[in-house]
């Protein structure tokens, strides 16, 4: 029988005239030291020893921290990813296709310093964040006019792992070789980019609570909802990024172009563009199930309802989709409402649009690739006393659109199944889900004095004009 004891931090095993010790817990296997005096006699049946307990517990070779998943579309979602561990972030995908990819791991610089971190990439888009901060962004994600300028560095401690997040997206099969290379060089040094070493991300592993954070955060990313931040016009689901602006047309300013910045003219930051037309929010649940906004442009101003199944993941299909349009003042001869299509985000898709049919809006390529797997399409129909003489137009950026009449009780889509509705259902259906907001609103805030007089506001005043805002404010 041997005896234990501890040296240092090991565990120390006596046996005979050998002590097997084991090494701190991050260490996988056993070593053997003699210690003297030692017959010769034992070295054979110390030898075989050591050979059997090296059998036994297998080397464990230095383990890649960071975590890689690959999804054959450009939703970073759907059936089909394939997860793997890596050294570094980034890879080399020939051929053409359609993907996605994620990566998730700890940065740990060797020492202090102002480092730069430089994103090299070939047909394809990629955003990346340090500990929450963006420092890559590419043009086709990141819209440098509206958005703060991306910082030229970021002071980091050497030996301290930061969570390191970024995302590479390719949606297109017209174009070979995508791509993605990460290089960092520290500030002042002089140096071009070099690749970081796996050494780098090879110290540390992202905590429990940090992955948990993360993954609630991209269920809560999901369904319809006011996501792109450029225009307060437009409703995008996620993850697919089916997106549909909503413009207004008149006799004396034309129509507004859907793929241009509009931004409330509240708020609005010394950077942001102009709009054509102006805006005031008005109520807006916070699972987006139900939002609101009042547009003034070419002398009538317009009450935008949106509402449907919301964000927040937990169903497994979030697609349903309504929007009402409601004149609340100004002259409404001749004007219309025009709602667009096209995929945000860089994401893949394919859009049409049918006078009866309405717009279509599928994720993935045209044929023969088609939709990709598992994700959703998206049909919304033209509501109203004017929807059989919806117009199919071409927008000055090249997305699909539709034109409808607003006339004095106003128009609609939906993308809601079944039979298509009547206006006044829609209407119906708009002032049950602005109730269902206002009921949310109320009970979340309960025991905050301000909130409830505001929530009482909005509840007593639920008809024009109170409910909306003036035409000279707006028009």
């Amino acid at each position: 029988m041997g005896s234990e004891g501890r040296v240092g931090e090991r565990r120390v095993v006596l046996c005979g005239g050998a002590a097997l010790y084991r090494q701190p817990r991050s260490a996988a296997w056993w070593a053997v030291l003699p210690v003297p005096p030692m017959p010769a006699a034992w070295l054979p049946a110390l030898a075989l020893q050591l050979l059997l307990l090296l059998l036994l517990s297998p080397l464990t070779p230095t383990q890649a921290t960071l975590t890689q998943t690959v999804w054959p579309n450009s939703a970073l979602a759907g059936p089909g990813g394939a997860t793997s561990e890596v050294a570094v972030p980034g890879g080399s995908w020939p051929g053409r296709q359609l993907l996605s990819a994620e990566w998730l791991g700890v940065l740990t610089p060797p020492a202090a310093g102002d480092y730069t971190l430089t994103c090299q990439t070939r047909h394809g888009a990629v955003l990346l964040w340090l500990d929450d901060h963006l420092l890559c962004g590419t043009d086709e994600l990141f819209a440098p006019l509206l958005d703060a300028p991306l910082p030229p560095f970021m002071r980091l401690s050497g030996g301290k792992g930061y969570i390191l997040r970024a995302q590479f997206y390719h949606n297109e099969t017209s174009v070979d070789n995508a791509s993605l290379a990460l290089m960092w060089s520290e500030r002042g040094s002089g140096g071009a980019p070099t690749p970081i070493p796996p050494s780098a991300f090879a110290a540390g592993s992202v905590p429990p609570e940090q992955r948990t954070r993360l993954e609630l955060q991209r269920r809560l990313a999901t369904g319809w909802g006011a996501w792109w931040r450029p225009s307060a016009l437009a409703a995008t689901l996620l993850p697919e990024a089916a997106t549909l602006t909503a413009g207004l047309c008149t006799r004396g300013s034309g129509c507004m172009d859907p793929c241009a910045p509009f931004t409330q003219e509240q708020g609005r930051a010394p950077e942001e563009p102009r709009s054509p037309g102006v805006a005031r929010p008005g109520i807006m649940a916070w699972d987006h199930s139900y939002w609101e906004l009042t547009v003034g442009f070419g002398g009538v101003n317009v009450s935008l309802e949106w509402w449907g199944s919301g964000s927040g993941g937990g169903a497994a299909a979030r697609e349903s989709l309504s929007l009402l349009a409601t004149v609340v003042g100004g002259d409404a001869s001749g004007a219309s409402l025009m709602l667009s299509a096209d995929f945000k985000f860089d994401r893949a898709g394919v859009v049409s649009a049918d006078s009866v049919a309405g717009l279509t809006l599928v994720h993935g390529l045209p044929h023969p690739e088609g939709a990709a797997p598992g994700m959703r399409t998206v049909r919304m129909r033209a509501v109203g006393s004017g929807s059989g003489s919806a117009q199919v137009v071409e927008s000055a950026c090249n997305t699909s659109a539709l034109r409808l009449p607003l006339g004095k009780d106003g128009a609609g889509f939906t993308s809601a199944a079944g039979p298509l509705p009547s206006l006044g259902s829609l209407r119906a259906q708009a002032v049950a889900a602005r109730t269902r907001a206002l009921v949310k609103l109320r009970g979340e805030q309960k025991g905050l004095p301000e909130l409830e007089e505001a929530v009482e506001a909005m509840q007593v005043c639920d008809a024009p004009p109170c409910n909306h805002f003036d035409v000279v404010l707006l028009g």
